[in-house]
């Protein structure tokens, strides 16, 4: 009894208004209550983009698990533009990544540790929600360790309450989920998440919980299914690009897949942790060492040493009057981390790096769920040989009918910048001149492949 302890004439003498007090503040998820006074920390800031409104901070998603986010407005018509949510990959990359280096609405140049504002943000045409999960990514803090991509869904299904009851007008926007590389395991599983949860509120299954109007995902580079994604081999000898090893090495490359692939299907076939452990050691290290230790050419960007952008954004992270004027708690976040290896591994330790996430989404087409896949030309960890074939292998009602599509070139401003092979609910798009980071490497024309998306819906 702190309370009493502190005020004891107060709550001798108002108990009923204590008793009134407490009930306003809990908030109802799942059927479990949580008093809504805990870490929730909201501000409204001027920085990145000025000329929209905004928020950021945390939300408090479970005992000890503070979720960061930053959330713009739509430059146009905020009211009536849809809401895209992006989450990057990883496991454990933050969202500030794709915030400054990717789709958000200020750029920082060189070392002016100053920002600017994007011209080709994707807010647009959209809201936007950049959020870091799971707890310990970019600026989210907390004891909760989560180590799966159901984990991270529930996580995720928990902040989306928390910010639609804070923000009710944004709940009824059409709702646009986007990632890309290991977002290929994280947007499946939320998604599908998202629909078995408003399947039950539809039925009265559960209550006091606002249904998630998903619209559509996309991912970019995505990870979704390594038993086709890391037959590399002939993508190492016919890219668009040159060939990044010689005769000999491709010959052992070959050897070394008949290890890799193995020990794929015995991770496919038995779930269990020890064996995908096993075939994530054997294929990184047997089979893409050959390509790592050999090639000049990057894994994230094949037409570069690295691929992987330079973060001169952090530096502007690390201002004490950025920090405080979007939320940051400095007490328990003492540095930014760009990717936190800590989670990659918990996530490796699992297994779960090396599953599939095929039926998940056959899931979400089967539930008539729209989704885009697009993948860099000169994309080597996630190349759009292995993810054409993957969204080729989906068994889904239009399966027949997208292994039927061809490509068709795709232009902006009467350039052709790349290809697109689609049906009715499913894209593939492979862009021109891009490696892994496809809106970092390519950002007027993946404005312009978002714009043309969500119209097509």
């Amino acid at each position: 009894m702190i309370f009493k302890k502190l005020y004891p004439n107060f709550f001798s003498s108002k108990k009923i208004v204590i008793f009134f007090i407490l009930f306003l503040l809990t908030i109802i998820f799942n059927n479990k209550s949580y008093v809504a006074v805990l870490n929730d920390h909201i501000v409204s800031s001027k920085l990145c983009d000025p000329n929209v409104k905004q928020h950021s901070g945390y939300l408090n998603i479970a005992p000890d698990a503070n979720m960061f986010f930053w959330f713009f407005e739509s430059r146009k018509n905020p009211q009536n533009s849809p809401l895209t949510i992006w989450i990057s990959g990883g496991p454990g990359y933050s969202s500030m990544f794709a915030l400054f280096q990717e789709v958000g609405p200020c750029k920082v140049e060189g070392d002016t540790n100053k920002s600017g504002l994007s011209e080709n943000s994707w807010n647009e045409v959209t809201n936007l929600l950049f959020i870091d999960q799971p707890i310990g990514t970019g600026f989210s803090y907390g004891a909760r360790m989560v180590n799966t991509s159901e984990q991270a869904a529930s996580d995720i299904y928990e902040f989306l309450q928390r910010f639609f009851a804070i923000f009710p007008k944004y709940a009824s926007l059409d709702l646009h989920f986007f990632s890309e590389s290991y977002g290929g395991h994280y947007v499946p599983v939320m998604a599908k998440h998202i629909i078995q949860k408003n399947n039950l509120i539809k039925t009265d299954r559960i209550k006091d919980i606002i249904p998630i109007n998903l619209k559509s995902c996309g991912i970019g580079a995505a990870w979704v299914d390594p038993n086709i994604q890391l037959s590399y081999i002939s993508f190492t000898e016919n890219n668009t690009y040159e060939p990044l090893l010689d005769s000999q090495l491709i010959k052992e490359m070959h050897d070394k897949w008949t290890l890799c692939k193995h020990d794929i299907d015995e991770c496919y076939k038995t779930n269990m942790a020890h064996a995908c452990i096993a075939a994530n050691i054997t294929c990184n290290e047997d089979y893409m060492g050959i390509f790592t230790q050999n090639s000049d050419a990057g894994l994230y960007n094949i037409r570069t040493k690295s691929g992987i952008p330079d973060p001169v954004y952090t530096k502007y992270l690390e201002n004490p009057f950025v920090l405080k004027s979007i939320g940051v708690n400095t007490t328990e976040v003492t540095k930014y981390l760009e990717v936190n290896d800590e989670i990659y591994y918990r996530f490796a330790d699992t297994g779960e790096l090396m599953r599939s996430t095929m039926s998940q989404v056959e899931f979400l087409l089967d539930n008539d769920i729209p989704i885009l896949f697009f993948t860099g030309d000169a994309d080597y960890i996630c190349n759009w040989f292995g993810a054409n074939e993957m969204t080729e292998s989906l068994k889904w009602k239009r399966h027949q009918e997208f292994k039927n599509a061809i490509f068709q070139k795709w232009t902006v401003d009467g350039l052709r910048v790349g290809e697109i092979r689609k049906v009715k609910n499913l894209w593939f798009v492979k862009v021109f001149e891009a490696g892994h980071f496809v809106p970092h490497d390519q950002p007027r024309n993946s404005l312009e492949l978002f714009n043309m998306w969500i119209k097509s819906l």
